[in-house]
């Protein structure tokens, strides 16, 4: 018995892992559901937008902000990234991201307004 549930704690606590979410929504904007980002972002591949020890913000066009964690604080939270996802290169740039009527996250042309950059 004290093996069965020593089992089913060992799962749950592996699914936890697992689940473990590698962003924050941090502005909720005008045209987008907290679900539909949360489902756009968990089904969006950002390899290659993860940086090392800092957040990255994403802005969306109706003024929805999220921050990428750093793979620092996702070590900590005992999330591991593959290597080549994360990038120590900080580009500022101008871009707004939108989600389409199918729920994929576009990536938009540039911003003239510098609030809207990436950081």
């Amino acid at each position: 018995m004290k093996k069965s549930i020593a089992l089913i704690a060992l799962i749950l606590s592996s699914g936890a892992t697992f689940s473990q979410s590698t962003y924050q929504v941090t502005t909720a904007g005008q045209n987008y559901t907290l679900a539909q980002v949360q489902t756009a972002i968990e089904s969006a591949n950002f390899c290659g937008y993860f940086y090392s020890d800092e957040r990255h913000l994403l802005l969306f066009d109706d003024g929805t902000e999220v921050e990428l964690k750093s793979n620092d604080e996702l070590l900590i939270e005992g999330v591991t990234l593959d290597t080549t996802c994360v990038t120590a290169d900080r580009k500022e740039n101008p871009v707004v991201w939108a989600i389409a009527a199918n729920g994929t996250i576009l990536r938009g042309g540039t911003s003239t307004n510098k609030q809207n950059r990436l950081k």
